[in-house]
């Protein structure tokens, strides 16, 4: 993992990345702690475009950027051909894309994917084209990811990081309930489910869940935890193969 300040010299980083060709994953956060911000030079960030242009055989890319750093999604794939997609298995982004439909070619093939905070940009796409990962983890809980979640043909495995009332643990008990057959796999905090499991018919959603066999609950704040569960190579092998 590449831990970048957007006041670094980022162009040339890219350019001696890109000298690399034999990456299968990237995992990139880049945070302006100093407030740089340069609204009138080339955005340094669509250099990272040569880096995934080099190395085609990329199946995980992570991609955080926080404030108001914003990127180019045609940018950093338009070094990609256009006749030879990625085949990505597992992504993680913010929401700081101009143009994120830009990376609906290469998503056709995953099998997880970790939302950050906000995720409205990239959870739209991935309704829009239908597609559905079997492996989700999440950090926080909304409506429209509710929904994305109950439209999902076969949730394998799922992971919710942060705290959440009664009510939003109901709906994820259901939403558990719904995929019993297939979900393997569930991970959250320990007061979450706990709130989740105060109305007694809770338990009977639960109970439908004959087919988990990993349960996680951690404490919260538990930086690790967030750690550990964006990390595919830390999970079982089975919720990456599913």
């Amino acid at each position: 993992m590449l831990l970048l300040d957007y006041g670094q010299d980022l162009s040339y980083i890219f350019k001696c990345l890109s000298k690399l060709h034999n990456l299968r994953k990237l995992r990139i956060e880049i945070f302006n702690r100093c407030g740089y911000w340069y609204p009138n030079r080339p955005n340094p960030l669509n250099d990272l475009g040569k880096v995934i242009g080099a190395n085609l055989n990329l199946t995980h890319f992570e991609l955080f950027l926080n404030g108001r750093i914003r990127v180019s999604c045609s940018a950093i794939f338009g070094h990609v051909p256009a006749s030879s997609p990625l085949k990505l298995e597992h992504l993680s982004i913010s929401d700081s894309f101009s143009d994120v439909q830009a990376i609906i070619p290469h998503i056709r093939f995953l099998t997880s994917i970790s939302f950050y905070a906000y995720y409205d940009q990239i959870l739209a796409v991935l309704r829009s084209e239908r597609i559905f990962p079997p492996t989700i983890q999440v950090s926080i809980i909304r409506n429209n990811l509710l929904d994305y979640l109950r439209d999902h043909p076969r949730i394998v495995g799922l992971f919710v990081n942060n705290p959440y009332e009664e009510v939003a643990g109901t709906m994820i008990l259901g939403i558990m309930a719904q995929h019993s057959e297939s979900l393997k796999y569930f991970g959250t905090t320990s007061s979450g489910f706990s709130c989740s499991l105060r109305p007694v018919q809770n338990e009977l959603l639960l109970q439908q869940c004959t087919k988990l066999n990993h349960l996680i609950l951690v404490p919260w704040p538990y930086q690790e935890y967030c750690r550990l569960l964006s990390d595919t190579d830390a999970m079982p092998p089975e919720i990456v193969s599913e």
